[in-house]
């Protein structure tokens, strides 16, 4: 399959979505060059980075006969890529962290018991769902299955 080539997700394009993110919902529509100012990224890495994000859908670009670029709006799942909207896995952990924080407020063992007991089934669905998403995304990009 031969070599990959480097990741750029986690030090290009995840800052740039992150500060885009965080401008459209301000409802601002930051510049290329803001965007650059807020990651510490060079404007040609801003650039390639956008160009990334907006094949995947992530953020809509509009520029002008000048050249000037700006992120116009970002998607649903950069909310949730972002952190800014929890996803599911999300709401599955505050719910066991509940089920903890009750356990240990609780004097009564039976109950406290329970409280345990429930918050560990609910982290064991996470690792199980998180298990299925990896078996089926190495599955994919391997050809197996």
């Amino acid at each position: 399959m031969g070599d990959k080539l480097p990741d750029v997700w986690a030090t290009r394009d995840f800052p740039i979505l992150k500060a885009a993110t965080l401008y459209a919902d301000q409802g601002l529509a930051p510049d290329f060059d803001e965007l650059a100012k807020q990651t510490g990224l060079s404007a040609a890495e801003v650039t390639r980075g956008i160009a990334a994000l907006q094949r995947r859908g992530l953020v809509q670009v509009e520029t002008n006969l000048a050249g000037t670029g700006w992120i116009t709006d970002v998607s649903g799942e950069a909310y949730l890529i972002t952190g800014l909207h929890p996803d599911g896995d999300d709401a599955l952990e505050a719910l066991a962290s509940m089920f903890r924080q009750a356990a240990e407020q609780t004097s009564d063992p039976d109950e406290k018991s329970r409280l345990r007991k429930a918050a560990s089934a609910v982290g064991d669905v996470i690792g199980q769902v998180g298990a299925g998403v990896m078996t089926a995304y190495i599955a994919r990009m391997t050809g197996i299955g």
